[in-house]
């Protein structure tokens, strides 16, 4: 048996021999702003105080709010979330009217809820 004999001639891989040139850096950079953007200042008070939409919820009940918005909020089967993250999304109404009514028993020794006449 005699083996297929390799080409003589093998086609050459296609090899692309022109260089774009690379994108010219702007003739006109912007100029960096005269007057900065003021830094954001603190809301008055807490948002929560302010009054509760119909269609969201105090995690810390009525009359109260997160007074340790980096804490964590744990819950065995919800994700770990901050108590400040927690607080907006249930003001928003994210989280269902239902499952609120019970966070207020949860959210004041871990998010250490206070009230909102101190």
């Amino acid at each position: 048996v005699n083996p297929t004999p390799a080409p003589v001639n093998p086609t050459r891989a296609p090899v692309d021999i022109s260089t774009p040139d690379p994108t010219p850096a702007p003739v006109n950079p912007t100029p960096a702003p005269v007057n900065p953007t003021p830094a954001p200042q603190a809301a008055a008070g807490p948002v929560a105080c302010d009054g509760i939409p119909s269609t969201g919820c105090s995690v810390c009940g009525i009359g109260k709010f997160v007074g340790s918005p980096n804490d964590i909020f744990d819950f065995p089967g919800q994700p770990a979330v901050p108590c400040g993250l927690l607080e907006t999304s249930g003001i928003d109404g994210l989280i269902p009217l239902d499952q609120c009514a019970f966070l207020p028993g949860l959210a004041d020794s871990l998010c250490s809820c206070e009230d909102c006449s101190r």
